[in-house]
């Protein structure tokens, strides 16, 4: 039986929670990031502007999965984050889960 390995996480309007054992359900967030960025990108249109609210809900729905219900608002102060929001959620997450693993 694998162990949990829950790690909680201080934002912005309290705390989120992330069970790091459960790697499924971590790398099915992360693909969905980097799926959205690549479907925004390709729906660009020719003033070279694009729609992201679509993909933004996606990954709300997705963020709340991985880190409990009501995360995205807790985290970013908004039901629907855009995708500058997630950017840097990922780059401080990224800090965070290195000094984890050390």
């Amino acid at each position: 039986m694998m162990r949990t390995l829950i790690k909680t996480i201080q934002v912005k309007d309290g705390y989120i929670q992330i069970d790091l054992s459960n790697t499924e359900i971590f790398n099915d967030w992360a693909t969905s990031i980097q799926k959205a960025g690549y479907r925004a990108l390709a729906e660009k249109n020719d003033n070279d502007m694009i729609d992201t609210s679509e993909f933004c809900k996606e990954l709300a729905d997705k963020f709340n999965t991985v880190f409990g219900k009501g995360a995205c608002l807790k985290t970013f102060g908004v039901e629907v984050p855009n995708f500058k929001q997630y950017e840097e959620f990922v780059i401080n997450f990224t800090g965070l889960v290195n000094q984890w693993v050390k």
